[in-house]
């Protein structure tokens, strides 16, 4: 087990002259977790405007580009149509089905009459969870 790696390895370090070991750890997470927070972000915006609610494609991109408000970035410029951006987010939601982010888990809420797939998120913890 390495749950105390961390602690012997930092003291070896201390001991040695070189402090701090780890003390960056949430700011390290921070910078190579980019597209985590821009996922985090989106589904803490998705659970303020629909909760639970099922919702397809077409109400997520109001969350994406929201009226009022700077939009988030989930990697969909390199498509230039808005109807190509929509359909990768569609299957960006599909890799992303059964992920948590934050306190959420993105599933599938199955299709509407239409048969456009529909999303929902499903609570696994507090709102106010610290970002994973």
């Amino acid at each position: 087990m390495f749950e105390h790696w961390p602690a012997v390895t930092g003291g070896i370090l201390s001991v040695a002259g070189v402090p701090g070991f780890l003390s960056n750890l949430i700011e390290f997470y921070d910078e190579s977790d980019r597209d985590g927070q821009a996922w985090r972000a989106f589904v803490g915006a998705w659970w303020e405007k629909f909760a639970d609610r099922a919702v397809g494609v077409s109400d997520l991109w109001t969350v994406i580009n929201p009226t009022v408000g700077d939009p988030i970035d989930l990697g969909l410029e390199d498509t230039k149509s808005e109807r190509g951006q929509k359909t990768k987010l569609g299957k960006r939601l599909a890799d992303a089905r059964d992920r948590v982010f934050g306190a959420f888990r993105i599933v599938s809420a199955g299709a509407a009459s239409g048969g456009t797939q529909r999303w929902r998120l499903i609570q696994v913890g507090p709102e106010t969870e610290a970002p994973m």
